[in-house]
């Protein structure tokens, strides 16, 4: 099969899997909810909301949209997710980003607690990761960390990641070291960042400018993961170079239809696993 058609065999197993599970639990506890919080009218914020309301009622999860005006303070708008977090029928609390840039994200995910976390953004549910708990983990790592098991590289091969971000390339790095991998996080300060990429067995790359990523990255050998998402003239494209490098490299994932395809299915993945853990 083509990395593609793995991709979208692995999705359709999660997707049975986490429908079964979700049927069972409203048998047993009534209908999950996942409460997702959005500030303002971002236009790429609602899209994401959009796209995990769909999945959601194809799970048999509610997503329930809790709109909150820009004009709050981040005081309030930390206090109306921490009263979320204490509702015993809210199963699951998420920020849908970007925020507007009156508000810090990353305080208010710390008003999330930690057993709702669905997109694991706190700090205690960061933190498991440094111990070497992968149970939990932000949907975009899990969806390249899958996606990197199907190129069933030996253990202690090299991989480089273009992003030094909490949201994927620290979380990511601790991931592929705990599964014997040999990581380079790499950035814009980077020295000998191609030379860095040509030397590992796979690169993944999030920089957020469409065709970043060119042939003199990688070799015929290489495997790409690309979780860059950019809009270009009404197109989603992603970091890599994707015409010029596919059929160079050993393999390279779609944008549209590699990462993402993933992404939020672990959302809800994420849901399961707290749900499993803290749910009596």
């Amino acid at each position: 099969m083509t990395i593609q058609e793995e991709i979208d065999s692995l999705r359709d197993s999660l997707k049975s899997s986490l429908t079964g599970f979700f049927k069972r639990f409203y048998m047993e506890h009534g209908e999950p909810l996942v409460a997702s919080f959005i500030i303002g009218d971002d236009p790429s914020a609602r899209s994401y909301l959009k796209a995990k309301i769909k999945m959601g009622q194809a799970l048999g999860v509610k997503v329930k949209p809790m709109e909150l005006n820009p004009d709050m303070t981040e005081d309030e708008v930390a206090e109306k997710i921490s009263e979320a977090s204490a509702a015993a029928n809210i199963h699951g609390i998420m920020i849908e980003a970007p925020v507007p840039k009156s508000f810090d994200l990353k305080v208010l995910q710390e008003a999330i607690d930690p057993s709702k976390d669905i997109d694991c953004a706190t700090s205690r549910n960061l933190g498991a990761l440094l111990k070497g708990d992968t149970t939990l983990e932000p949907a975009t790592v899990r969806s390249i960390s899958s996606i990197m098991d199907l190129f069933h590289l030996p253990r202690g091969s090299a991989v480089a990641v273009i992003n030094r971000s909490v949201v994927i390339g620290k979380p990511l790095a601790l991931d592929l070291i705990t599964k014997d991998y040999t990581v380079f996080v790499c950035h814009s300060k980077t020295a000998n960042i191609r030379q860095i990429c040509r030397g590992a067995a796979a690169v993944v790359v999030a920089v957020g400018h469409p065709g970043f990523l060119t042939r003199d990255f990688v070799t015929g050998d290489s495997f790409v993961i690309d979780a860059g998402i950019n809009y270009v003239d009404g197109k989603i494209l992603g970091d890599a170079d994707y015409e010029n490098l596919v059929g160079f490299v050993k393999g390279i994932t779609p944008v549209p239809g590699g990462v993402g395809r993933l992404t939020s299915l672990y959302i809800f993945h994420n849901l399961k696993v707290l749900i499993e853990r803290y749910v009596k």
